[in-house]
């Protein structure tokens, strides 16, 4: 590294995640929505697991204020995003990230679909076949305003169509049409995840159409790329520019246009070169927990013993 590069070590990296994170003794947030607004989103894939993440961010977040937030409120939403992985974002947040990243995914998302309804031999137009049966499920999701996979069937009884996904995997072989075509329609951000059927660790979402009128202008791709890594190294800095392109997925290209449009700086980290915004703070002075700390008590294996 050059001179007068700073150099940040590993204790005040952690340091840094504990309290932005919410994680440190006393620096718990106030309510659900500011937790993940701090962390850019937590992972929604396993339903559970957004439960669990806010709780231990917050003071006082109790399941009932975690539902209210995502489903009445909906200061939270549920979505594709980085990575092609859902994630629980802030609501105002979501634009910024489907165009940062959801709208190219759902774009190859599009493509691989109506390539396996052709190979299928259900229709030889499979974009086509695909446009016109998503434009109609659209239409019947609005008309009943909420509804499950299965009572958008009924209405739509092309979502039951049989398409072979990953046939040359053990996993692969035929699958209904429902659940890729809507998880396409929501990468898409035409209908969003609603509550699910059942309890609070159950992944059978009902879905809504997406409100037009309450959706904001998307920006350009490349704006909301800065955007979103300017609030990534807010919650993960300093950090490894290889970092920030893992988490969002991006291309090599596409991390270095967006740093070129933020004002960051170049950090020693412990002889790895790191950048971290020049108008980042401080290092806390708030010690970060055990599980952060260089030293860790025992790890817990989690490999299941031989018998």
């Amino acid at each position: 590294m050059g001179r007068g590069v700073r150099p940040v070590s590993v204790a005040e990296r952690r340091a840094r995640l504990a309290v932005r994170h919410h994680l440190a003794p006393g620096q718990r947030a106030g309510t659900v929505t500011a937790a993940v607004a701090d962390i850019v989103g937590l992972h929604g894939t396993d339903p559970a697991s957004v439960y669990l993440s806010a709780r231990a961010r917050t003071a006082r977040a109790s399941r009932a204020a975690i539902e209210r937030a995502l489903y009445e409120e909906r200061s939270l939403v549920r979505m594709l995003g980085m990575r092609r992985t859902v994630f629980v974002v802030p609501t105002a947040l979501g634009p910024v990230i489907q165009a940062a990243c959801t709208n190219q995914i759902a774009e190859r998302m599009r493509r691989q679909l109506a390539r396996q309804v052709e190979e299928s031999g259900i229709a030889p137009d499979g974009a086509g076949w695909l446009k016109e049966v998503g434009e109609a499920t659209v239409r019947a999701l609005a008309a009943r305003g909420t509804a499950t996979g299965a009572e958008l069937a009924q209405d739509e009884p092309r979502l039951r169509t049989r398409i072979t996904y990953a046939a040359d995997k053990s996993y692969g072989g035929p699958v209904n049409l429902t659940t890729r075509l809507l998880g396409q329609l929501s990468a898409e951000g035409l209908i969003v995840r609603g509550r699910p059927r059942g309890g609070w660790t159950s992944s059978q979402f009902t879905w809504s159409a997406a409100r037009d009128r309450a959706r904001p202008t998307e920006p350009a791709a490349a704006t909301a790329r800065a955007a979103l890594a300017r609030r990534w190294l807010s919650a993960f800095g300093p950090a490894l520019p290889a970092d920030l392109q893992w988490w969002a997925g991006w291309t090599a290209a596409q991390v270095r246009q967006a740093l070129a449009q933020l004002d960051i700086t170049e950090v020693d980290l412990e002889g790895a070169p790191g950048i971290m915004l020049t108008a980042d703070g401080p290092a806390p002075a708030a010690a970060a927990p055990w599980f952060l700390s260089r030293s860790k008590p025992a790890t817990i294996s989690t490999r299941r013993s031989k018998r």
